[in-house]
């Protein structure tokens, strides 16, 4: 994926800011979704187990 520089934010004005609400919300696969408006107050985001490599 090729990156990306930004020049300016995707809100125009300060007043468009709003606590937990994004412009483009992100919908999890089970259903949840970050940015839509409902504020969350912890989320535990777990990795699947990584086996690290002893040499």
């Amino acid at each position: 994926m090729a990156k990306q520089n930004f020049t300016q934010t995707a809100y125009k004005n300060l007043s468009d800011f709003m606590y937990g609400k994004s412009l483009y919300p992100v919908e999890l696969k089970n259903g949840m979704s970050i940015g839509g408006g409902t504020v969350y107050p912890e989320i535990n985001f777990t990795l699947p187990t990584i086996t690290a490599k002893h040499e």
